[in-house]
């Protein structure tokens, strides 16, 4: 594949097909109704069907980078990040990991991918140009489900769930990620498929929704797995000597 002919993440914003992320304050349950998802269709015989074609991952990882991200933003980290912007670069370097060792080969195998957070997180928690700037190069996801849930509901939450915390599990911290969610994806309205889940609701209510929404995005059936690109499909590849994945905007296909 010639090298003018991948596209470059950095010129235009794009969106992975089957590709679904989970976003939220802490203490709004996402890794909850995640795990609990995973378990429906693992262990209820109905549902058996569907664990062949969703597979599931968080950011950040729990391994390489992800790992050492997790250890230094815990409260009592020996570890003193003096820029927030380093904390932002570490959390993309995790991504383009996470995307190339686990989104993209689904895509690939033409399965569905439901993610615990991606770049919206880094917009809320690391605000800056750079951070923003840095995550034009990840494709958009197809579905961003935003469980939404008030701040000190969430704090109170996340103080019985965790007994050690992390740098960003302070009420206040959690205020002004409930805000800047709020107007990041008001202003994302209309660029992305948006759907909003209230969850400051009994947890079996919320379980029932959210695996109702999951069902439904499940039943979509696509013919092949593309990026739309400016309303243009083009074809996802894989580099084979650098293993990466890339984007062939030589190659047209018609539909999905």
């Amino acid at each position: 594949m010639k090298q003018e002919n991948k596209l470059k993440f950095l010129l235009k914003q794009n969106t992975l097909s089957r590709f679904i992320v989970c976003e939220g304050i802490d203490g709004s349950g996402k890794s909850s109704l995640i795990e609990n998802f995973k378990k429906t269709i693992l262990s209820n015989p109905l549902y058996n069907k569907y664990q062949d074609i969703i597979d599931f991952s968080c950011e950040p990882q729990n391994e390489g980078i992800g790992l050492y991200i997790r250890d230094i933003i815990k409260s009592d980290s020996p570890y003193k990040i003096v820029d927030g912007k380093t904390i932002a670069l570490l959390f993309a370097a995790d991504r383009n990991e996470h995307l190339n060792k686990y989104v993209y080969p689904s895509i690939i195998e033409e399965k569905w991918h439901l993610s615990d957070r991606y770049f919206f997180s880094t917009w809320v928690y690391q605000p800056s140009e750079q951070s923003e700037f840095v995550s034009k190069i990840f494709p958009l996801p197809e579905y961003t489900i935003w469980l939404k849930i008030p701040a000190e509901k969430a704090f109170e939450r996340s103080n019985k769930r965790n007994t050690t915390h992390d740098i960003y599990e302070k009420l206040d911290k959690i205020k002004e990620h409930e805000k800047r969610y709020t107007e990041i994806f008001e202003e994302m309205k209309g660029k992305i498929n948006l759907i909003e889940l209230n969850v400051d609701r009994p947890f079996n209510d919320v379980v029932k929704d959210f695996n109702d929404i999951m069902f439904e995005l499940l039943q979509f059936k696509f013919l092949n797995w593309t990026f739309l690109l400016d309303h243009k499909e083009v074809k996802f590849t894989q580099d084979e000597s650098t293993k990466n994945f890339c984007y062939d905007i030589s190659v047209s296909h018609s539909g999905h």
